[in-house]
């Protein structure tokens, strides 16, 4: 089973990619063609 983290989806104009924030400090490292994950909208 893979590892549940909490954290906020953001597109990087950097990179040209969408990436995942999960601390100050910690990131995905951009989303790729084929990456799949669960995603949990609060408050929807």
């Amino acid at each position: 089973m893979s590892e549940k983290r909490e954290g906020a989806l953001f597109y990087d104009k950097e990179s040209g990619r969408y990436d995942i924030l999960f601390g100050l400090d910690s990131y995905y490292g951009g989303l790729h063609c084929g990456d799949c994950f669960d995603l949990k909208v609060d408050n929807v």
